[in-house]
């Protein structure tokens, strides 16, 4: 189930209409609405404790407004980039370069469609975001990864009841989908630091105590033989990341 944040236009969103909306989009049974809201403001602080896939917006009239929209979904971006929403679907006859080049920038995959009826609109998530076939494809990779990943750190002796587990799993999963993306890797702890209500320095030290774990570990050398000295944060994330993929 993908979770979808719906940004309206008080001035041409209706209330019948966001009913409609909602019921056709959740009749898919592949997306879930959990907002609906008016304010772009509260809409990024919806998504910083729910982490949506999807943001639907219906853009202001005002160019001004407009921008400020897009320019909230970037930042949210910047410094949330584990925080979903990847993706912006904008209700808009008309494409905003504005807004193209922004969310290019962030990385955030985007479509512009006519603002449709309610049905139209659920029959078009399902055919551009091609949910069924490609989405369950990428949640397969990405569960077979993640099951590698844990598959090694067990036989590292590192296990779920440290707290930095949770952490390097994250770390890897970041990694492993950056696509080379220097500004999430700057931003990585951070981000994950975020994500749990924690700070960034304590997440790097969580990470620090797992690569020790692993190192002496009774499984070390005979998953990462080439390493002679204790790997740094960075260096463990990476190579469990390597590993796992060429596994």
């Amino acid at each position: 189930m993908y979770k979808v944040i719906v940004l309206i236009n008080q001035n041409i969103d209706s209330k019948f209409y966001r009913i409609l909306l909602k019921r056709e989009i959740e009749r898919t049974e592949v997306f879930s609405i959990i907002a609906t809201l008016t304010d772009i403001d509260e809409c990024m602080s919806i998504a910083a404790c729910s982490f949506p896939d999807l943001l639907i917006l219906s853009p202001s009239e005002s160019e001004t407004e407009y921008r400020r929209q897009i320019d909230a979904i970037v930042t949210y971006r910047t410094k949330h980039p584990l925080g979903g929403l990847s993706d912006v679907l904008i209700l808009s006859n008309v494409i905003s370069e504005y807004a193209a080049r922004r969310l290019s920038e962030a990385n955030v995959m985007y479509q512009f469609i006519s603002h449709l009826e309610p049905y139209q609109i659920a029959d078009k998530l399902m055919r551009t975001y091609e949910s069924l076939p490609r989405r369950m494809k990428i949640d397969d990779e990405k569960s077979r990864f993640i099951d590698d990943v844990k598959n090694i750190l067990l036989k590292l002796e590192v296990y779920p009841s440290y707290t930095g587990y949770k952490y390097v799993l994250d770390a890897v999963m970041a990694i492993r989908y950056s696509n080379g993306d220097q500004l999430l890797m700057k931003n990585l702890y951070p981000a994950i630091a975020d994500k749990y209500g924690r700070t960034g320095a304590s997440v790097e030290r969580a990470i620090r105590l797992i690569s020790f774990v692993a190192w002496n570990s009774g499984g070390w050398k005979s998953c990462f033989p080439k390493f002679t000295k204790r790997p740094t944060n960075h260096e463990f994330i990476t190579v469990l990341t390597e590993y796992s993929q060429a596994g």
